[in-house]
């Protein structure tokens, strides 16, 4: 791993600085800008904030930032002011990621930075992420990915190197609790946000609020997590009815990630 993280460095010092790289707020991008820091390779961090994200997570990836004490900028970018995006279709990560970097590529040559970068990794090349399409499309960087640096990987090197939160669960944008096919529209997405922010403020971490139809919900907990949902049940269950969410049901489950995905046929394109 160490030999995977030397090579990372030399790698980002080879190319044209001054990189701007997209941060999310997840780890994997953290550890990115993390290596770019460490190595002296000049940089500026971008951080899309809209109502696919959680105000929690933003919040973490500012402060964050600030204590790292690099350049960064902010820049707003809202997923449902896309038409192509509204009908939910199997290309939405495509057509997301796109029109996304489009907006950081021109913050990118306004500030003269040429080479964007930004933090998938290896891991991510084993799932359906049609995403990874609209980024090669652009010339977008994934040095993490292209090092063959995994996600366990990044965890323990992370905490090795004392990078905050190394065991930080991994969290898709909030379009992806959307069936496909199923209209999107800003209440039913605030809907999500809203009960994924009082989740993480009640300190759950692996979970995720999906929504089925326009008034069907389902709430995936990991396993391990509970006995935190139990003992908060009845307050969850009262924040949602108040939120106007009746009919949603409660699955403990190991798996989190892909769960439209895993439906025969769902990853065609």
């Amino acid at each position: 791993m160490k030999k995977k993280y030397q090579h990372l460095q030399d790698y980002l010092r080879s190319l044209p600085a001054p990189l701007c790289i997209a941060v999310s707020g997840g780890l994997d991008s953290r550890f990115l800008a993390w290596a770019c820091h460490q190595g002296n390779v000049p940089f500026e961090a971008v951080l899309i904030q809209g109502p696919h994200i959680p105000e929690p997570e933003s919040r973490f990836a500012r402060e964050w930032l600030e204590g790292l004490g690099v350049p960064w900028t902010s820049l707003f970018f809202d997923p449902l002011g896309l038409s192509e995006i509204l009908p939910n279709p199997k290309t939405r990560c495509y057509v997301c990621k796109r029109a996304m970097f489009t907006l950081i590529a021109a913050h990118g040559a306004h500030g003269g930075m040429a080479t964007i970068l930004e933090g998938s990794q290896a891991s991510d090349r084993s799932s359906f992420r049609p995403g990874m399409k609209a980024l090669e499309e652009l010339g977008i960087l994934s040095p993490l990915a292209e090092g063959g640096i995994t996600k366990p990987e990044i965890r323990e090197l992370a905490a090795g190197m004392g990078i905050s939160w190394p065991d930080q669960p991994s969290r898709s944008c909030l379009l992806a609790r959307f069936a496909y096919d199923l209209v999107l529209d800003h209440a039913l997405l605030g809907k999500v946000a809203a009960v994924e922010t009082m989740l993480l403020e009640l300190g759950m971490a692996a979970f995720r609020f999906r929504v089925l139809t326009s008034d069907t919900f389902l709430l995936q907990v990991h396993t391990d997590e509970g006995p935190v949902f139990k003992k908060h049940r009845a307050f969850i269950a009262t924040r949602c009815a108040a939120l106007g969410i009746e009919q949603w049901r409660l699955e403990l489950t190991t798996r989190l990630s892909g769960h439209f995905d895993s439906v025969p046929g769902a990853g065609a394109v």
